[in-house]
């Protein structure tokens, strides 16, 4: 037993733990460049282990550990070389300090990568948001817009489209996914022949309008370029048969397809995933103030309202000072145009 605790107290261990590290990071740097910054922050910092390349192609593949596997060996090296050597007095204070910093660090990242989400929050200068998006989760949504007071949403998450979704029934009407694209180009076929028609049956929605075209494409893992989740789903009650083409570019571009089946009005269409909060924010104003003479960034700054349980109270986020409420925080982090108005990112 204890040639095994001298081994996790060893300063080779240590030393051999940083080259691993730092070799990851190197490696994880390479990959980085086919495979974007979100996937190989998942693939090799995020895992226990990882091959190296990332790519299914590569004709030879390396093991190596992943950030969670040389974070906790980190951790029992440093406990173990501790309490190995550790002698109590008051003239060795400090170093029991930093030690329990550097532990501390650690289980914070763990702790971080393990159980943050991130997602952003977009409002229109004068518009009321209580919902986040993420940033790379799709979801397909069929929504009873019947009464106009209110609508009543089933959404269903990428994972469950991926899976397979069986046959379902809202408010009647029975709801098939006949297939799912994780990436695809969707366009009308005048516009770009050389899609491959597709195939409806009973087309509503822009399909109806202009015959469309569908090509299946790789999973894209660049930021600049987005995947475009593709469903076709079919809506049936009795006799009355509806396909639609529905995706996110659609959805941005244009909003969700509208149709009318049996007595009831539908919107359907894929949206990134929301998840909805217990109070809104307002967006008053957005100040994007630039240097003089230059369109170098000053300030960026939200007027905000923050509306709960009847309560209004008014905020201001900006770069370095962020909102935190309700186990979120809230950090100014971009701004661009949304329904024709300015609009915050946060």
């Amino acid at each position: 037993m204890r040639p095994i605790f001298n081994f996790f107290a060893s300063i080779r261990l240590t030393i051999g733990l940083l080259v691993a590290s730092i070799l990851l990071i190197f490696l994880a740097t390479l990959d980085q460049q086919n495979w974007g910054v979100w996937h190989v922050q998942d693939a090799y910092f995020e895992s226990w282990g990882v091959l190296y390349p990332l790519s299914a192609q590569a004709k030879l593949h390396f093991p190596l550990p992943g950030g969670f596997l040389l974070g906790t060996l980190l951790v029992v090296n440093l406990l173990t070389a501790h309490f190995r050597y550790y002698r109590p007095g008051w003239q060795r204070i400090g170093i029991s300090l930093i030690h329990a910093g550097l532990v501390l660090l650690l289980i914070g990242g763990f702790a971080i990568a393990h159980y943050q989400d991130e997602a952003a929050m977009v409002i229109p200068e004068g518009a009321s948001r209580n919902f986040t998006e993420a940033f790379r989760e799709c979801e397909l949504v069929v929504i009873d817009t019947t009464d106009a007071k209110q609508d009543r949403v089933t959404a269903f998450s990428e994972s469950m489209l991926t899976r397979g979704l069986p046959p379902q029934t809202i408010e009647g009407v029975r709801v098939e996914v006949l297939n799912f694209y994780p990436n695809a180009a969707l366009q009308p076929v005048a516009q770009n022949p050389n899609l491959r028609a597709l195939q409806l049956k009973q087309p509503v929605g822009i399909a109806q309008r202009s015959p469309l075209g569908l090509q299946p494409l790789a999973t894209s893992y660049d930021d600049n370029q987005p995947n475009n989740p593709v469903v076709i789903v079919r809506l049936s009650q009795g006799s009355e048969v509806a396909e639609i083409a529905a995706s996110l570019q659609f959805q941005e571009m244009m909003g969700g397809q509208r149709i009318t089946l049996g007595a009831k009005n539908w919107e359907i269409s894929v949206r990134r995933k929301r998840d909805y909060l217990p109070f809104s924010i307002d967006l008053r104003k957005f100040t994007h103030d630039r240097h003089p003479g230059t369109d170098i960034p000053k300030r960026f700054a939200s007027d905000i309202t923050l509306r709960e349980n009847g309560i209004a109270t008014e905020f201001t986020i900006s770069m370095n000072q962020p909102l935190r409420h309700g186990g979120l925080t809230f950090y100014q982090s971009s701004f661009g145009q949304a329904d024709g108005k300015p609009a915050t990112v946060l």
